[in-house]
């Protein structure tokens, strides 16, 4: 019981330090390149930004959880699907933010519902967004993930204008 409690309480104390870094997800396409760079060594792979300016102006948790949705989403196709190809294109305008990741693997080889792993479930309902997959190619999936922006969108209708916190 005590060594749970011990690895527990690091776990929580690694959480909170990590939330409260200065500087966590400033540059999300930096961040999503580098971390694509790593999780991807060993296959090809393609990553497109459209409206990337836009990606600044969401809230930090907001990018901190699209950064770990797109992490994990990647961990996983690499893992499980047995993939040489991975795509991935980020759409950010004023109204929302589309994630689409693909790959070439065997995600949905027979698969007539997409098993969500638990860990994207609990991003999707944390970034208060929307996410399914889809056949891509042959036997690949495509995973889509988007985010409204609608609060921040009717704001900067208004004239309020949103900034990059420094």
């Amino acid at each position: 019981m005590r060594e749970l409690t011990e690895r527990t309480s690091i776990a929580a104390r690694h959480c909170t330090n990590l939330l409260e870094s200065v500087g966590l997800c400033d540059d999300l396409k930096q961040d999503m390149l580098r971390a694509s760079k790593r999780v991807t060594a060993d296959l090809k792979h393609e990553i497109t930004f459209t409206g990337e300016q836009n990606l600044g102006l969401l809230d930090s948790k907001i990018r901190f959880d699209l950064f770990l949705f797109y992490k994990e989403c990647l961990t996983n196709m690499i893992r499980h699907s047995g993939s040489t190809e991975v795509i991935t294109e980020v759409i950010a305008d004023a109204e929302q933010i589309n994630l689409n990741v693909s790959d070439n693997g065997d995600g949905m080889d027979g698969v007539s519902e997409f098993p969500f792993p638990p860990a994207l479930k609990r991003r999707v309902r944390f970034l208060r967004g929307h996410v399914i997959a889809e056949p891509f190619g042959c036997k690949g999936v495509a995973m889509k993930l988007r985010v409204p922006r609608k609060k921040q969108h009717l704001l900067n209708r208004m004239g309020v204008q949103f900034r990059k916190r420094s």
